[in-house]
């Protein structure tokens, strides 16, 4: 495997990993205005609002970065490499007996 592989790979989970963190403070975030329970906890319950936004912007900037920079589709370009090459070397092999076939043996 080569080490380009393993690094995109490392990117993904860790833009993965962002991500869904992102999402739960979001949630947890949004979970708690809806709730109500933002009006019965009085300043407290806003800085649990604040940090959760704050966290969700932290977390969001490595999946903001990855997605601007083009790794899902440098990923996707080789996983399409990775399948090609199979039909590559069966092509090959295809045309190799092909050859052996046609040409007069002696």
């Amino acid at each position: 495997m080569g080490t380009r592989k393993v690094h995109l790979r490392e990117e993904l989970i860790l833009a993965a990993f962002c991500l869904v963190m992102a999402l739960g403070s979001l949630a947890a975030a949004g979970w708690f205005v809806i709730s109500g329970q933002l009006s019965g906890q009085g300043v407290d319950g806003l800085f649990l609002v604040v940090v959760c936004l704050a966290l969700a912007a932290g977390f969001s900037f490595v999946p903001a970065t990855a997605v601007r920079q083009g790794l899902l589709r440098e990923l996707r370009g080789a996983w399409k490499t990775k399948q090609a090459a199979p039909e590559e070397n069966a092509r090959s092999s295809q045309e190799a007996e092909l050859a052996q076939k046609t040409s007069p043996s002696g």
